[in-house]
């Protein structure tokens, strides 16, 4: 384990240190990132504290959905991360909502809806019921979610939302 930490954190997180601006190294090393987190397994929680924020940083860019491509990798990278990390989750779902929603308003504010970028909303409508699945015993997010609807209407089909003020539904 301890290699496979230098080899991430050197390797992988060093490298996106550097070369961040480059949108086909950045996916390879962003889908490198789900791979450690894989084969590291819960011990990869010690790494979520650079990794969350990159990752989302990537999805709430404002020029993201130029690159489908690399928001879908930061968001299966995502899935990876609930999957293995689930147990400490709790403390990193306010910077995983954020990219998840600002990805899903940029989506919203675009002018053309492409293939891509639709298939870009399913894999966040996924990865937000994978995080909430994965701490509804832990946190209840609907106090969290209605902030986040009322405070951007775009975001009440991601979050699943029916109605905010009489009888809500939340997903």
């Amino acid at each position: 384990m301890k290699y496979l930490d230098e080899v991430f954190r050197k390797g992988v997180l060093g490298g996106y240190a550097h070369c961040s601006e480059n949108v086909r190294i950045s996916r390879l090393l962003v889908d490198q990132i789900g791979v450690f987190v894989d084969e590291m397994g819960i011990w990869s929680v010690k790494h979520l504290k650079y990794i969350i924020p990159l990752l989302s940083d990537i999805l709430a860019a404002p020029f993201g959905t130029a690159s489908p491509p690399l928001l879908l990798s930061a968001i299966r990278t995502v899935h990876v991360i609930i999957l293995n990390d689930w147990p400490r989750l709790t403390a990193c779902r306010a910077e995983i909502l954020r990219g998840l929603t600002f990805c899903w308003c940029r989506i919203a504010e675009e002018d053309k809806q492409t293939e891509p970028l639709e298939e870009v909303k399913s894999a966040l409508k996924d990865a937000y019921r994978l995080l909430r699945a994965a701490i509804k015993d832990e946190v209840d997010l609907t106090p969290e979610i209605e902030i986040l609807v009322r405070s951007e209407e775009h975001v009440r089909e991601l979050l699943e939302v029916e109605q905010i003020s009489t009888g809500e539904k939340m997903g």
